[in-house]
C-alpha cells in the first residue's frame, strides 16, 4: 500500500516546500490538518457520473499513449504546442457581450493552464459550420449535437489555418450527446484534442417558459470559468476526480455543476504540475491576482470570493510548517501501519 501511496505522486525531486505540503493529502487523505478541512475526500461518488479512480502514474502512462496516437496514427504532430484556441459559435444576442466574456475566459485559462497561450478565434455562425441539429422536443429550443460540432470546428479551423494544441468551442445554443439524451453543458475529447461547451441556456430539467435572458453577470462568469476549465482537462485525458472535491468531480445537472470547487484537488494538481510544468507556488499566487481583476468587474460573484477567500488559506497553511504536524505523526503512524499489514488509503 506505501507502493501504491507513491505511485499516486510519483517523483518529488525538485518540489517546493509548499508542493510537498499539498502532495502529503494524495498520500495520506485521512490525516488530521488544516489542509484537509480545506480539501474535503469526496464521501458519496455515487453523486458522480462517469467517475473512475485514475492516480498520476496511470494518467501519465495515458497521456503518453495519447501523444504517440497524435504524432504516428493521427498524424497530429504539427499543432502549435502549448496553445489553447477559443472559438466562439454563435449568433450571440446583441444583448450579450462575447467580448467582455471571452477576455474573462482568455485570462483564467492563461493562469489555469500557466505557460499556455490563448488565443480568440472570430465569431463563426453554427449555419457556416452545417454541424447536425435537433429542436428538443419539450422545450422546442435549438441544439448541436456535441460530436458534430466538434468535428466540423476542427474542419473550420484546418481550412483557416488556425492550429492549436487544444480547441475550445463556445456555442451559445446548447448542446446534447445523442437522440437519445436530453442535455450536455459540455465534453472534452483527448483523441480530437478538442472540448466543446455550451452556455447552457435552456437546460431541460431546469427550463421554464417565463425565464429571464442570459445576461453577463456573476453567475455566468463562474459558469463559464469553471465548464472550460473542467472540460479542458478532460481534453488533457483527466477523467473525473472521485478521491477530493474538486473542480473535475462529476455532475448530474449544471445546479449541481455550479455547486462543486472551482479549483483542482491535490490529486489533479500533480498532473496539472506534469502537464504545464509550473510551480504551484507561483500558480496560486497568480490565481489569487487573476480572481481579484475578474471580481474587480464582476463584483457580484459570490461564489468568486469565497473561492478567492479559500486559495490565501490554501497559501497560508501549505506554507506554514505548524499546520503540518498531524500530517507527519499520521505518516508516521501510516509507515508503522504497512510494515505490519495493509493500510486505509484513498483512490
Amino acid at each position: 500500500m506505501a507502493l501504491y501511496n507513491y505511485l499516486q505522486v510519483g517523483n518529488q525531486e525538485g518540489f517546493s516546500y509548499f508542493e510537498d505540503s499539498l502532495f502529503q493529502l494524495i498520500k495520506w487523505p485521512k490525516t488530521n490538518s488544516d489542509l484537509n478541512t480545506l480539501y474535503p475526500l469526496v464521501d458519496n461518488t455515487e453523486q458522480f457520473p462517469l467517475s473512475f479512480a485514475e492516480n498520476f502514474i496511470e494518467w501519465k502512462a495515458s497521456i503518453k499513449l495519447d501523444n504517440i496516437i497524435q504524432t504516428w496514427i493521427l498524424r497530429k504532430g504539427s499543432q502549435n504546442q502549448k496553445t489553447i484556441g477559443l472559438l466562439p459559435v454563435g449568433p450571440f444576442e446583441s444583448t450579450f457581450d462575447i467580448e467582455a466574456m471571452l477576455d474573462v475566459i482568455r485570462k483564467w485559462l492563461s493562469c489555469v493552464y500557466m505557460g499556455f497561450k490563448v488565443f480568440i478565434l472570430p465569431v463563426v455562425d453554427y449555419v457556416t459550420l452545417d454541424v447536425t441539429s435537433r429542436h428538443h422536443s419539450r422545450t422546442a429550443k435549438l441544439q448541436i449535437l456535441s460530436s458534430s460540432l466538434c468535428r466540423k470546428a476542427l474542419e473550420y479551423c484546418e481550412n483557416k489555418g488556425f492550429r492549436f494544441e487544444c480547441l475550445a468551442v463556445m456555442s451559445w445554443n446548447d448542446l446534447y450527446p445523442s437522440d437519445s439524451l436530453n442535455f450536455e453543458l459540455g465534453q472534452g475529447n483527448p483523441q480530437e484534442r478538442c472540448a466543446v461547451l455550451c452556455f447552457g441556456r435552456f437546460e431541460p430539467q431546469s427550463f421554464s417558459e417565463d425565464q429571464p435572458d442570459v445576461k453577463l453577470d456573476g453567475r455566468m462568469v463562474w459558469q463559464m470559468m469553471k465548464v472550460t476549465a473542467h472540460e479542458i482537462a478532460h481534453v488533457f485525458a483527466f477523467k473525473h476526480c472521485i478521491e477530493f472535491k474538486c473542480l473535475m468531480n462529476g455532475s448530474k445537472s449544471i445546479k449541481q455543476a455550479m455547486n462543486q470547487p472551482l479549483i483542482f484537488c491535490p490529486s489533479c494538481l500533480r498532473k496539472l504540475k506534469e502537464l504545464t510544468g509550473c510551480n504551484l507556488d507561483h500558480w496560486f499566487a497568480a490565481l489569487s491576482i487573476v480572481i481579484s481583476q475578474i471580481l474587480a468587474q464582476f463584483p457580484d460573484c459570490t461564489k468568486l470570493v469565497e473561492t478567492s477567500h479559500w486559495i490565501k488559506r490554501v497559501i497560508e497553511v501549505c506554507n506554514n510548517p505548524s499546520s503540518q504536524t498531524g500530517q507527519l505523526e499520521q505518516k508516521n503512524v501510516d509507515d508503522d501501519d504497512t510494515r505490519g499489514g495493509s493500510t486505509d488509503t484513498a483512490s
